[in-house]
């Protein structure tokens, strides 16, 4: 399944879930709970985490793509 792409460090990845940061804190002030991170990340079997500004991205990453082209 197609959904959002990105790179990161010149590596693609398929990004499964999207989850604002402070969802994984126990307050908005406090920092996110690396533990809830690591539960989600499991959870959805992403293999890895990237961080934005806002958001956690939890994504697998694509490691072979497979273009077929045809007219």
């Amino acid at each position: 399944m197609l959904g959002n792409i990105i790179t990161h460090n010149d590596v693609a990845y398929h990004v499964l879930h999207q989850k604002l940061i402070h969802h994984f804190a126990e307050r908005v002030d406090t920092e996110p709970r690396r533990e809830y991170i690591e539960m989600f990340q499991q959870w959805c079997g992403a293999d890895i985490v990237i961080q934005s500004g806002t958001h956690f991205m939890f994504c697998e990453t694509i490691t072979d793509m497979d273009l077929d082209v045809t007219d």
